[in-house]
């Protein structure tokens, strides 16, 4: 009887402690499986992203790429329509280099044209002014005449008449010179600027080769900042669409993952994402590594010792 009970005693124990066991390899299972699933998780570059924000940054990363390409093709179009004119010494500098030269050789002959008023002004108004002392003086000598000399005054009266209608016409002339002489002064900057028109061109033109040569440069340097534009938003573009398939991927990695990986990373992210409600961005990307280190170190440690336990136990005759 006494056998019968020890057998009994000990074949319960066996099965108890079969079951720990088998509870102790289904947990260093779900260990590992954790494990792997954390790492895995971990290793991926958007993996801690919640589903909304998978979405809104592949959206913008879709933006994005888009942006960069319209902005690379403006900048060739940009590139195009310049390089041709640069390249043939007549780029945008250039171009307003010579304008300006245009102007100042055009205001020098303004100028030239003002002094030339000048001159004929001040020969109307010498004309206006000898005519009507001519025309004063035969009236007077007309009213100094006897009553029997009836034909020379009528004379002089009538060359008194022409002389004043010669000194009206050079008045009018002279202030038809001088409304003239007004507009081309307003054209070149004003009574008191007009005068130097013809200095501002001689400086021009003396140091308009080297101005021309600099100029020139400047339109070159631009087109090299117009290539080197083109492939920086190039390289923008290509990044923006690597980025884009790395979000694609891990949409459709998640979309066919087993249920149980995709709930123990729901949990990973809602973790983190209370983590970072408590203690913000930047201290939660530090304690989210940490933990998940500390996690990973537990968790191959406890493996560790399991697997050492259960060859201590059960002696190298399991493998047999």
């Amino acid at each position: 009887m006494l056998k019968v009970l020890r057998a009994e005693s000990h074949q319960h124990a066996m099965q108890n402690l079969e079951q720990r066991r088998e509870r102790q390899v289904q947990e260093q299972r779900e260990r590992l499986a954790r494990l792997r699933m954390t790492t895995q998780w971990q290793t991926r570059p958007h993996g801690r992203l919640t589903e909304t924000e998978l979405t809104s940054s592949i959206r913008h990363a879709e933006q994005q790429q888009a942006a960069h390409r319209e902005a690379a093709e403006r900048t060739r179009e940009r590139l195009a329509e310049r390089e041709p004119a640069v390249e043939a010494g007549r780029g945008p500098r250039v171009t307003k280099l010579d304008t300006e030269l245009h102007r100042l050789r055009v205001n020098a002959e303004r100028q030239g044209t003002v002094e030339a008023i000048q001159r004929r002004w001040q020969a109307a108004r010498t004309q206006a002014g000898d005519a009507a002392e001519r025309a004063a003086h035969k009236e007077f000598d007309a009213e100094r005449t006897r009553w029997w000399q009836t034909g020379r005054r009528e004379q002089l009266q009538a060359e008194a008449a022409a002389d004043q209608a010669a000194s009206q016409r050079a008045a009018d002339q002279a202030d038809e010179l001088a409304r003239h002489a007004a507009e081309l002064q307003r054209q070149l900057g004003g009574p008191t600027v007009w005068r130097h028109a013809q200095q501002h061109l001689e400086r021009a033109e003396a140091s308009n080769a080297q101005d021309r040569h600099r100029a020139h440069q400047a339109d070159q340097s631009e087109l090299a900042q117009l290539r080197d534009r083109v492939t920086s938003q190039d390289t923008a573009a290509l990044d923006a669409g690597t980025r884009r398939d790395e979000l694609l991927a891990e949409q459709q990695l998640r979309d066919t993952m087993p249920e149980v990986q995709a709930t123990f990373e729901h949990q990973l992210r809602t973790d983190a994402i209370e983590r970072q409600q408590l203690h913000g961005q930047g201290a939660l990307e530090r304690q989210l590594d940490q933990s998940l280190q500390m996690d990973l170190d537990y968790q191959q440690r406890t493996v560790q010792a399991d697997i050492h336990r259960d060859v201590d136990r059960d002696g190298p005759g399991l493998g047999l």
